[in-house]
């Protein structure tokens, strides 16, 4: 069995300087898991956490957490990292603030775990968050879901991927009104998946929801890291619609960006070089970049530095949308699949 080399201090959205941190979580890639807590409305914050936590049995490599409302993040990162330290685990860590989740759920919890035997013989499919929009804000987000649902099959089936290997689905929705129906549209389309659904912002100025996915591939892919494009969908220089990852290992890091100024956000790019090279990967082979800017401003910033590192040419899976906040009103985080270089 393959170790994991965990050389990361778990990744926190805090106030600290960014290139201060040094964070890189190496795993193999046939023995990843994708997981969605299920949701919990007992108790605060904390208890919310410990319940969750409870669904994670394997070693942890990367936990992303949905928490609604900025107030909320210093609670739930104590309680995470109580959590860890129980578990004697350092996973790649990622904080965020929502405007809601569903049922009045306090804290959503994704985790990448890592089985025991090989469960992706074949490597990984990472899908870019596709859309279904409206100019205004819209309560209902089931038509607007169907178009996503309609989207992501088309670049799944560009790829090669079966419905039933999707592996997690997580969509970012401007409205829970109607999260049930959505709900039951996601498991309708990808039967196998966990779900997990959250609104972005308490206030949206515009109605969508944008869902991305991630599945096991059936054949072997031909080279480490391959990008594909669909046909039937539009074509952006910023993302490819799928990163198909045939590379033995990936490396999960992450980095934020402490203020809203051009050099605050290279500053953040330059910490996540670095930290990727220190476990071996390069910031041109990023599968999956995970963009969270909690404004326009911050999102128009991370338009204007990101293409300074990542490769223009091969531009990696993506997806971003703007979020309620983070800690320390950072502007932005970046979260990130990278493969590994294989020597």
């Amino acid at each position: 069995m393959r170790r994991v080399y965990f050389q990361l201090c778990a990744l926190l959205f805090l106030s600290l300087p960014a290139l201060a941190q040094t964070k890189a979580v190496e795993a193999e890639t046939a023995r990843l898991l994708f997981q969605v807590a299920p949701l919990t409305t007992n108790g605060d914050v904390a208890a919310q956490v410990r319940q969750q936590m409870k669904s994670f049995k394997a070693p942890l490599v990367h936990l992303r957490a949905f928490v609604v409302g900025i107030d909320r993040i210093a609670a739930a990162r104590t309680a995470i990292e109580t959590e860890l330290k129980q578990r004697k685990a350092e996973p790649a860590l990622t904080i965020v603030a929502v405007g809601a989740l569903p049922r009045g759920v306090l804290i959503a919890l994704e985790a990448v775990t890592l089985a025991n035997k090989s469960v992706n013989p074949y490597g990984l499919a990472f899908v870019s968050g596709l859309a279904g929009s409206a100019d205004q804000p819209v309560a209902q987000m089931l038509p607007l879901a169907e178009k996503a649902m309609r989207d992501l099959n088309a670049a799944h089936q560009a790829a090669g991927i079966v419905a039933g290997d999707v592996q997690r689905v997580t969509c970012l929705a401007t409205s829970l009104q109607d999260v049930e129906a959505v709900e039951k549209l996601v498991k309708a389309t990808f039967p196998q998946s966990a779900t997990s659904i959250v609104q972005l912002q308490r206030a949206p100025v515009r109605g969508v929801i944008e869902c991305e996915t991630v599945a096991r591939l059936r054949s072997a892919v031909n080279e480490p890291l391959k990008f594909v494009f669909a046909e039937s969908l539009p074509k952006s220089p910023n993302f490819s619609h799928v990163a198909l990852v045939g590379a033995k290992q990936v490396v999960f890091s992450g980095a934020y960006s402490a203020g809203g100024q051009d050099a605050e956000a290279r500053r953040a790019y330059e910490e996540l070089t670095q930290s990727l090279a220190s476990a071996g990967a390069s910031i041109k082979q990023v599968a999956m970049s995970s963009l969270f800017p909690i404004s326009q401003a911050a999102a128009d910033l991370v338009r204007r530095t990101r293409f300074n590192f990542y490769d223009p040419a091969r531009p990696p899976a993506s997806t971003m949308m703007i979020f309620e906040g983070l800690a320390d009103n950072a502007a932005f985080a970046v979260d990130v699949v990278a493969i590994k270089i294989e020597k």
